[in-house]
């Protein structure tokens, strides 16, 4: 079975809406990262004492929005793969009924 081509404007969901979602991932997981970093470093008193609470509000907020940014994502990729099925399914059909 032949695999479909599917372009990027026939798409179901726009695959620069794809790529921006997954940039917006990787760019929010780096942000939980350089906070957990952060809290560590106020946990081991490196910083003054009202920085913890701080960075500890500021990293459970970043950790909410990578899971509304992951869902999003995650919700793209099966767009994608769904528009990908169907393509594929209509060109074995197209290739039964026309051969």
């Amino acid at each position: 079975m032949e695999i479909a081509q599917t372009e990027p404007s026939q798409l179901a969901v726009p695959f620069a809406e794809l790529v921006d979602a997954a940039s917006a991932w990787d760019g929010a997981r780096r942000l939980i990262d350089d906070g957990v970093v952060g809290a560590r470093a106020a946990d081991a008193g490196c910083c003054g004492p009202e920085v913890g609470p701080v960075l500890a509000e500021r990293l459970a907020r970043w950790r909410t929005e990578v899971a509304l940014i992951g869902d999003a994502v995650a919700a793209q990729a099966d767009a994608l793969r769904a528009c990908m099925t169907t393509s594929a399914a209509a060109d074995a059909e197209v290739a039964r009924r026309f051969g």
